[in-house]
């Protein structure tokens, strides 16, 4: 089911913590389901000052996508092992056997590979995330598969609350 009032869906998942979350710079967590974990940090009503993002760190490797001061989507995987094939890597992202992502990537010093921007890439994998609703993303590179499950029904309707933190409903 998907949220139709997105205001109230954003309002009910962050009351609880909203007052941590503006008293401090420290990210609010709220643990959800299959290792995933939404991550809010600034206030709501100011999108320039806010962050929210799903985090998975199940088992395996470390997945995020997010919106930062309502602008910008970044996401980052971070794999379960260290990829191969030297500094330029083809990376692939696929939900269900759909190719979302297909591109080479330069990891960053911590062995992550990062997309960020208003439109493109880390755009296409939230907004791909949010209209599969429920799948398994694959992630690709340098002989290296890790699969993510996500279902967000469970999760919140955490790609929902990243696209309208950045304006995209």
């Amino acid at each position: 089911m998907r949220i139709l009032n997105v205001s109230a869906a954003l309002v009910a998942l962050t009351a609880p913590m909203a007052s941590s979350a503006m008293a401090n710079d420290d990210w609010s967590i709220t643990p959800l389901a299959y290792g995933w974990s939404l991550y809010e940090k600034g206030d709501l009503s100011n999108p320039a000052e806010h962050f929210v993002k799903g985090v998975y760190e199940g088992y395996g490797p470390t997945f995020s996508f997010g919106c930062t001061r309502g602008y910008a989507f970044d996401v980052v995987w971070k794999p379960d092992v260290p990829i191969t094939g030297g500094a330029l890597v083809p990376v692939t992202i696929t939900i269900d056997d759909v190719t979302v992502v297909d591109g080479n990537l330069v990891p960053n010093d911590r062995n992550e590979y990062a997309w960020t921007g208003r439109d493109g890439a880390a755009y296409d994998i939230v907004a791909n995330i949010w209209d599969f609703w429920e799948g398994d993303l694959t992630l690709s590179a340098g002989g290296v598969t890790d699969t993510v499950y996500f279902n967000e029904d469970d999760l919140g309707g955490i790609s929902e609350l990243v696209l309208a933190s950045c304006g995209k409903f």
